[in-house]
Formats: C-alpha cells, sequence, structure tokens
C-alpha cells in the first residue's frame, strides 16, 4: 500500500505555495478558487485535468500576475500562513 497526500486535501479559499511549471523549482503562492476531484469539461468540450478524489487539481489564482491556472496536486508545495505574507 503506497502512502498519498489525499489526507492533505486543500480547500477552496486556501493561500498555498506551488511548483506553476513541471520539473522547475520555481514556486509561487495563490489561492485556490476550486477543487476538482474529477475531470471538468472545459470551454469547447476540452476536459480539463485528470482529476480524481484522490489525486485532485486545483485552480489556482497567482497572488503576483492575478492569473487563474490549473494545478496538479503534486504541485501544491504547502499552505502558506497569511501572516507569512509581507
Amino acid at each position: 500500500m503506497t502512502a498519498t497526500r489525499s489526507a492533505s486535501i486543500y480547500k477552496a479559499g486556501e493561500l498555498v505555495a506551488y511548483k506553476p511549471l513541471e520539473g522547475i523549482e520555481a514556486r509561487s503562492q495563490g489561492t485556490i478558487q476550486e477543487v476538482l476531484t474529477k475531470p471538468k469539461q472545459g470551454i469547447g468540450g476540452k476536459v480539463m485535468g485528470s482529476a480524481t478524489a484522490d489525486h485532485p487539481c486545483y485552480y489556482i489564482t497567482n497572488e503576483r500576475t492575478g492569473k487563474t491556472t490549473l494545478i496538479r496536486h503534486a504541485a501544491v508545495v504547502e499552505r502558506v500562513n497569511n501572516d507569512d505574507q509581507e
């Protein structure tokens, strides 16, 4: 049996640190807008994400740019306390 991070599923409204690009160590901060636990049909019928209950995806709005992006659960690094912000 392998351990999963499903016990630490994040919630909408939480501020998190995440890796915006796979394979690059850069980190960004953003607020989770929506949690997907199954694929969602987007504009033009395109299926967005490969979300499951055990491996959700998150729509996160970047604090610096204001852009919202679909981020895989594995790319979310940690919750950020509001006290940590300057």
